[in-house]
């Protein structure tokens, strides 16, 4: 007879959730402080998003939804449901020390057309 992954415990579940990552590991055992043996389906739910998404956005809103105490399968799957933010570029730098200003590079390119002048 199989047994589903909730009849193994909630031992079991986490130790799998643990390969996923420590911020998954972290949500689901704040999950299983809250709720006990109870949290076996929502353990089992993290699972399958596992399967669905790739471990690094899985664990970047494990992280977001355990550091705001967010302790439902729900926050989990919306978040993931979500586009991940994209950072912005940093702001171009006009001066800086190995940036050579561009009257430096007007100075370079009429030398290097005098010189081939004279050829």
């Amino acid at each position: 007879m199989k047994i589903s992954n909730v009849e193994h415990g909630v031992d079991w579940l986490l130790q799998r959730i643990r390969r996923v990552g420590p911020h998954s590991a972290r949500w689901a055992e704040r999950v299983v402080a809250g709720r006990g043996t109870a949290a076996g389906r929502v353990l089992q739910g993290l699972l399958n998003l596992a399967q669905r998404y790739p471990s690094d956005a899985l664990e970047r809103v494990c992280d977001a939804a355990a550091t705001h105490g967010a302790d439902h399968l729900a926050t989990i799957r919306k978040l993931l449901e979500r586009p991940a933010p994209t950072p912005e570029p940093p702001p171009f730098r006009h001066e800086h020390l190995l940036i050579r200003n561009l009257s430096e590079y007007g100075r370079m390119v009429s030398f290097h057309d005098t010189e081939v002048d004279q050829d």
